[in-house]
């Protein structure tokens, strides 16, 4: 089984010596780096298919300016089954390659869940 495509490596060797040899080169890798860990801990697929979906059941006759839906308990039951799904999408996604649910990276769940909460 391949590793997930979520799953957060952590950097090899020494930032900061790394650094003092090439100062633009590997300040533009650390940078790099850690953009590219960061972007994996942000749920966007999960955040779009919200976003369809809460345009889908918004009210039709509601001004588009107040992006108001059809009723308060449809956008929490929406927003809860995307937490469900953020949540499930990150355990799938940051197995190694035993594919073991111990492997799972149980922090990179916890902030995308949370930072999907934050984000909607």
């Amino acid at each position: 089984m391949r590793e997930g495509p979520f799953r957060i490596g952590r950097r090899q060797g020494n930032p900061i010596a790394a650094q003092s040899a090439d100062n633009d080169k590997a300040g533009e890798d650390l940078v790099k780096d850690y953009m590219g860990r960061l972007v994996a801990l942000i749920p966007a697929e999960v955040i779009s298919l919200y976003l369809v979906l809460r345009a889908i059941f918004a009210n039709p006759s509601a001004d588009l300016a107040t992006q108001e839906a059809a009723a308060p308990s449809e956008v929490a039951i929406l927003a809860w089954i995307c937490v469900a799904l953020t949540a499930a999408t990150r355990i799938w996604g940051t197995h190694d390659e035993s594919g073991a649910m111990q492997s799972v990276q149980k922090a990179a769940v916890l902030v995308a869940t949370i930072s999907f909460a934050i984000l909607v």
